[in-house]
């Protein structure tokens, strides 16, 4: 990759995100994980088609590799429900973030990261598809049925 604007660019577009999606499985690596794809991002002769989906592609397969070697599953999976999954505006918010994040946690692991994903990642339901390896229409109705159930959850916010 030969542009240092797009690059600049592209890390100022989606570090964030990124460091969210991969706070999924591990947030004490994320950060770490996250600047690898970036470093692999500036290896590539050319820029992907289309950077984001690749750029989630990166950090979703380099953290589940990670997850595969790691022998404390559980404590990492107890630092994910740790994870905090945004800061409230400055203004009083309809919901604080441990309002949210106790709701989220409340969803299947698959339900967390489709909303993930799609809210803070702006991902595509095909690229989620893509990414999860699950088709269009099972992401689109767990996405949905997930939504539902924060609405549940949350009901008395709203």
């Amino acid at each position: 990759m030969d542009d240092p604007n797009q690059f600049n660019r592209l890390l100022d577009e989606y570090l964030d995100a990124l460091v969210l999606y991969a706070g999924l499985w591990n947030r004490a690596t994320a950060e770490d994980v996250v600047q690898e794809a970036f470093l692999k991002l500036l290896q590539e002769p050319e820029i992907p088609d289309n950077p984001r989906y690749w750029l989630f592609r990166v950090v979703r397969n380099k953290m589940i590799d990670q997850l595969r070697h790691d022998s404390m599953r559980q404590r990492k999976l107890a630092e994910i429900r740790q994870n905090r999954w945004f800061e409230p505006p400055p203004n009083e918010p309809l919901i604080t973030a441990d309002e949210l994040q106790n709701a989220l946690q409340q969803l299947s692991k698959e339900q967390r990261e489709y909303v993930t994903a799609k809210i803070w990642g702006g991902l595509t339901f095909e690229e989620i598809a893509g990414l999860t390896g699950s088709s269009r229409s099972r992401v689109h109705r767990i996405y949905q049925n997930a939504l539902q159930l924060l609405r549940k959850i949350l009901k008395d916010k709203f």
